[in-house]
């Protein structure tokens, strides 16, 4: 019965999840997020047997639909429908250049407003810090494809609601959107490479990138805020928009995430899983196959060609040195401040990753076993991770397959 209850909660969210990507109301909106809220915190006492945990991720939940609803209810104020195409329409129809104290359209104090307060109903969803607790406690309390099920749909349904609504409520209001949501992501990032920076286990590292990849997917979503809109063929080359660059890099950070999971299942020693790097010396000379699968996984993290993350971040600094749309709707001369800073702090949260990595790069390839490497009974785990190592490759060899097919469903739930 318990595998059941699972299995109906798992489903639960991944349906809010896809319903979040085509909803067309604020209602419908507010009901998703505290479906998810629910069958998120279910999900999490269910694998946990039952047993109480902190009330606090229950309290960030509340704070999370509280938000959303005060920013829907700044939106209906506004615009007096719950509809995103009519929210979209009366807010660029009673844009007034010569009306500076005019509360509705662009550049609206209620506009920004809303928008803030949807993108804190994202934030813990998407595992935005310092909203990252939940998400990354996850890793190391429960099972490890459980917790990446879990976060996976949660950020899922929290982009939707990122890309859906505070898309529709940052018209006219977009450089205070580009701000909050440049600074958010790039803090994010910040905080995941510095977190990995002090852990020693693969549970560990994927907990501190699944962070890091929630605050880069915001940073990609920031720098196209003012960017001029393309089509979804055009976003491809050269520059992707804002939602195609978020679900990419995504989908990335979850296929990732599992690749490490799976070797993390497969490193283990007596049916003890590896807790610190020393463990990992040698893995080459004795697993040759493992180590390649565990290196291919770790460079995935950084962006060199020709792996997927490479391209993701090459798209996205495109984006950031494009000039944006001024509130009138003409277009700047010169790409703007806060997309290049927002580009410089991601790169610097991915040189700190880099210059983690090192370390159990080099134990595995330059230095003797220090004991015998003893793989986990069954090979499961290193199907799953063979799987995903060979995703990760394909994608960073056909980098425009898997912008195309994001753009092409990004347009798909716009329509």
């Amino acid at each position: 019965m318990a595998i059941v209850r699972r299995a109906t909660l798992l489903c639960g969210l991944a349906g809010c999840a896809v319903m979040s990507w085509l909803a067309a109301t604020l209602d419908e909106f507010l009901v998703l997020s505290s479906v998810t809220s629910l069958a998120a915190g279910l999900s999490v006492r269910e694998i946990r047997d039952g047993v109480d945990g902190d009330s606090s991720d229950l309290r960030l939940a509340a704070v999370s639909i509280v938000c959303l609803l005060c920013g829907a209810v700044f939106l209906l104020a506004l615009t007096g429908t719950t509809s995103l195409v009519g929210i979209r329409e009366t807010l660029a129809a009673n844009y007034q250049p010569q009306r500076m104290d005019l509360l509705a359209g662009r550049a609206s104090i209620l506009g920004a407003a809303a928008a803030i307060f949807i993108l804190g109903g994202a934030a813990l969803a998407i595992g935005l810090f310092p909203f990252q607790f939940p998400q990354t406690g996850l890793f190391n309390t429960t099972r490890g494809w459980q917790a990446l099920a879990i976060v996976s749909l949660l950020r899922l349904q929290g982009l939707g609601l990122l890309v859906r609504v505070l898309d529709v409520a940052s018209v006219g209001s977009e450089d205070a959107v580009q701000i909050v949501t440049g600074i958010s992501g790039a803090a994010t990032c910040l905080a995941g490479a510095t977190l990995l920076c002090r852990v020693e286990s693969l549970r560990a590292i994927a907990g501190c990138l699944w962070l890091t990849f929630g605050g880069l997917s915001v940073a990609a979503y920031s720098v196209c805020v003012t960017s001029p809109t393309f089509l979804p063929a055009q976003s491809v080359a050269p520059f992707p928009a804002g939602a195609t660059a978020a679900l990419a890099v995504t989908l990335l950070g979850i296929v990732i995430c599992a690749s490490l999971l799976a070797l993390d299942a497969r490193l283990s020693r007596n049916g003890r899983p590896l807790g610190h790097f020393d463990e990992l010396t040698g893995l080459w000379r004795q697993a040759p196959g493992t180590a390649g699968l565990l290196a291919t996984t770790l460079l995935s993290c950084l962006p060199f060609p020709p792996l997927p993350l490479f391209w993701s971040l090459l798209m996205i600094a495109g984006s950031a040195f494009v000039p944006g749309i001024k509130p009138d709707g003409t277009q700047q001369e010169f790409a703007g401040a806060v997309p290049l800073l927002t580009l410089a702090a991601t790169s610097l949260a991915l040189l700190l990753i880099a210059a983690r990595l090192v370390y159990p790069l080099s134990l595995m390839f330059h230095h003797e076993p220090l004991r015998r490497f003893e793989p986990a009974a069954g090979r499961s785990s290193l199907i799953m991770a063979t799987a995903c190592v060979a995703l990760l490759i394909l994608t960073g060899l056909l980098p425009n397959l898997l912008f195309f097919k994001v753009a092409s469903f990004v347009a798909v739930t716009r329509q």
